[in-house]
């Protein structure tokens, strides 16, 4: 095992470094550039005397000393190519002094998605305006261009001016929401703009990268075969995403059933995509594994058609990783003997942080290489178990194994990012794995047939357009398996760590046979137990008010312990994609396991509430010893009233108060929040008020989400 970690995998050492400078880069950032520099020199030369002055380091007290400095390089190296490859730090981007520019020209270096109501792309901008010069530029932006025929006219590549001048995108405005600013800060996207049909025109000309138009274009073509071949709906959305990686036409519910039965990762071309593909290319090649000189051109047809096929799915940057791991595994075990598949894994993984140092931020990323891991490192062993001797029952074995060793790989992870977990895995994978196989070697077979006649594509047709459909009947069925899946799941950055050294503890006591690594993952696990205890504890303690951030939404939530109520709009609440994305992440987070949802409009007839320590009647809420009001339609004051009442706050919705006149003549009150549903027009026209009357006033859509702690 010391032989094996520490001979055979240099890069995996390497990786180590590499993984440490991009993150301390990231999130550090403290060592100025001109430093890291001066520190990797001093390191190279450090690592000069050691390698060419062996001889007064060749004692066994030094034996540690290269690899810290090859450790050290590391960091330092990538640590400078992070920032260098950090594009805010462009001398020339377009932030710059943005408030002074006219206008600016762009090209689109994506392919536009379709939005309810515009058309979503990144856009690099590669020219502003200046006091009425063009300067060249550089820098990305996220647009958002109003649906109309010129737009939907527009592609990857296409250059576009406009006058709309970007701004920064928006930090988290509701607690524990998703950072997408961050998200997109790692795409090295800081601004958004929206563009209107007057604020753009298309200017004729191209822009981009010609392989990767050519990769869109045809893809567009082989797309269109599947079109003109009576595939349709879901079904051709779902073929176009297992063959070629076109995701933008599967519907919410569909890709909510994969991912609730832990079949997502089928819908992306990904790891497995390209696994498949080289497993069917080197069955088809096997008259080339007798002989060097056979295995070298193997490798090469290899290599080609894996590019080949990143290239007819659009060179996606979840394809390219996928091809260049591949790539160097496949070299690496071709022209290397007795390669480290760990050190080949590796290897692939520094050269692609090489090319992109963000790629360790993506989640894509960083699944995929600790599935592939856990099925190199785990599946062997676990296969082995267990010996079945009927052929049929030894394959389903095999997979199942392999499902165990991906799923624990990788669901710390999963459980970290997205609070669910499939508990139906098993039973999907057996059942999406074989047939989305079949269903991609028969599309693949659909287009490469296609210039040989429809004969031998309508005849694919048929069975793949039908296998497609019984994929996605089956994946929506086991969705409603009662506990197909658990979601509310919530663990800490920490706890997610604290979860794979247990994993990777027992997994080790299990092959060594050593009781102190069952010890280490013993004493972990109690830790991992009594973190959870106390967190729990925490929630039961816990009493908070949130006037959540949802534009144009009402949404206000008053949370006990472990139980909350939600007062908010009834299209709110029919909006599971807004609902994940505002307001459940916190609801996970806070460990509420009993929420009750009540529709704002409906309020004035739902007569009393009583729940999570919070009592409602005729909008007042007393909650936790104070007195709140919720107006969320027009108010109907009692008449002639001799004392006003007393009130902590009030929460405004929508226009149901033009001005303060009412409320102050009925009430006395220390602070008025607005949520986001008030109009921007009556949202200024109140903070005047306020601010004339010496009130105090929140404004959730310009403040964020209004959070109340611990109110007593």
């Amino acid at each position: 095992m010391r032989n094996f970690f520490w001979g055979q995998v240099p890069f995996l050492r390497l990786l180590a470094g590499v993984i440490s400078g991009i993150l301390l880069a990231v999130y550090a950032n403290v060592i100025p550039l001109s430093m890291a520099w001066a520190a990797a020199v001093v390191v190279v030369l450090s690592l000069s005397i050691v390698i060419f002055r062996g001889k007064l380091f060749s004692s066994y007290r030094f034996r540690w000393l290269t690899g810290v400095l090859f450790y050290l390089l590391a960091v330092f190296l990538f640590y400078i190519i992070t920032l260098e490859k950090t594009s805010s730090n462009y001398p020339n981007h377009f932030n710059k002094n943005i408030s002074d520019v006219d206008g600016f020209i762009g090209y689109l270096c994506e392919e536009p998605v379709e939005k309810t109501k515009s058309r979503k792309a990144e856009i690099e901008i590669t020219q502003v305006k200046k006091k009425g010069k063009w300067i060249d530029c550089a820098g990305k932006c996220l647009a958002y261009i109003s649906r109309d025929s010129l737009s939907s006219k527009l592609s990857y590549g296409d250059v576009i001016a406009f006058t709309t001048i970007p701004s920064e995108t928006t930090a988290p405005q509701n607690p524990s929401q998703f950072n997408y600013k961050e998200y997109l800060s790692f795409q090295q996207v800081y601004h958004q703009v929206y563009l209107a049909p007057e604020k753009w025109i298309a200017l004729n000309v191209k822009a981009g990268s010609a392989l990767k138009r050519l990769a869109l274009d045809v893809r567009k073509k082989l797309l269109a075969i599947y079109s003109a071949n009576d595939i349709s709906g879901q079904e051709l959305a779902v073929l176009s995403s297992l063959t070629l990686g076109y995701t933008d036409d599967i519907d919410e519910e569909t890709q909510q059933a994969f991912a609730a039965s832990g079949a997502l990762h089928v819908l992306s071309v990904s790891g497995l995509h390209v696994g498949i593909i080289v497993y069917a290319l080197g069955l088809i090649l096997f008259f080339l594994d007798q002989g060097r000189r056979n295995k070298i051109i193997k490798t090469i047809l290899l290599v080609i058609f894996i590019w080949l096929y990143a290239l007819v799915t659009g060179l996606s940057p979840a394809v390219q990783r996928a091809a260049a791991m591949f790539t160097v595994i496949i070299l690496g075990r071709a022209f290397l003997r007795q390669t480290n598949i760990f050190n080949a894994i590796a290897a692939s993984a520094v050269i692609l942080l090489s090319i992109n140092p963000y790629f360790i931020m993506e989640v894509g990323f960083q699944l995929s290489y600790l599935a592939l891991t856990g099925i190199v490192a785990i599946h062997p062993w676990l296969y082995r178990q267990i010996y079945v001797k009927n052929y049929f029952l030894d394959k389903v074995w095999m997979l199942t194994s392999v499902s165990i060793a991906a799923q624990l790989a990788t669901f710390p992870l999963g459980i970290l990012y997205f609070q669910q977990f499939p508990n139906s895995f098993l039973l999907a994978n057996l059942i999406v794995i074989p047939v989305s196989t079949l269903i991609i070697y028969g599309g693949m077979l659909m287009l490469m047939l296609n210039p040989l006649g429809t004969l031998f594509t309508s005849a694919l047709a048929f069975p793949v357009k039908y296998l497609t459909l019984a994929l996605n009947r089956i994946v929506l069925n086991i969705e409603q398996i009662p506990y197909s899946f658990a979601s509310g799941i919530s663990v800490s950055i920490f706890q997610a760590w604290l979860i794979y050294l247990v994993i990777i503890f027992f997994c080790a006591f299990m092959v060594r046979k050593n009781i102190a690594w069952l010890s280490a993952s013993l004493m972990l696990l109690v830790f991992f137990l009594s973190s959870l205890l106390y967190n729990s504890i925490l929630f039961s303690r816990q009493k908070q008010l949130v006037v959540y951030h949802v534009n144009g939404k009402s949404a206000v939530q008053f949370t006990q312990g472990r139980s909350a109520v939600l007062f908010a709009s009834g299209d709110l609440l029919s909006n599971k994609s807004s609902l994940q994305f505002n307001i459940n992440r916190n609801i996970y987070n806070s460990g509420i396991m009993n929420m009750k949802q009540f529709e704002s409009e409906s309020l004035k007839t739902t007569g009393t509430i009583n729940e999570a320590g919070m009592f409602y009647k005729d909008g007042f809420i007393y909650f936790d010893g104070k007195k709140f009001l919720l107006i969320d339609s027009s108010p109907e004051f009692a008449e002639n009233s001799e004392r006003k009442i007393l009130l902590d706050a009030i929460i405004l919705s929508g226009k149901s108060v033009r001005n303060l006149s009412a409320l102050t003549a009925h009430f006395t009150f220390r602070k008025l929040i607005m949520d986001s549903s008030v109009p921007k027009w009556l949202k200024d026209k109140l903070i005047a008020e306020s601010t004339a009357k010496n009130i105090s006033c929140y404004a959730v859509a310009d403040k964020g989400a209004y959070v109340m702690e611990s109110l007593n």
